[in-house]
């Protein structure tokens, strides 16, 4: 990142605004797929507000729209958190 520079590189972060394409419930975890990325995501069901995270990115698929992914470290494929976008991609 160059100096004095106010953006940070994807790439070292770990939150991301992404669309949700899909979602499918496994034993133990929900995969979670983005039309941004190929990787298939995984939310576990021990990450604090499974429930609620997992409603809001079935809602989010269901009307293609996105939300605010932290995942648990850069690059990684495990979500730590989700939250909402409203429509510009804010929160």
């Amino acid at each position: 990142m160059a100096p004095g520079s106010d953006r940070s590189d994807p790439r070292e972060t770990t939150e991301r605004r992404m669309t949700v394409a899909r979602v499918r419930l496994q034993d133990e975890y929900a995969e979670v797929m983005f039309f941004e990325s190929a990787r298939i995501y995984r939310l576990d069901k021990t990450t604090p507000g499974y429930a609620s995270a997992v409603q809001l990115l079935r809602d989010a698929a269901a009307d293609r729209q996105s939300v605010w992914v932290t995942l648990a470290e850069p690059n990684g494929g495990v979500i730590a958190a989700v939250s909402a976008a409203n429509r510009n991609g804010r929160r």
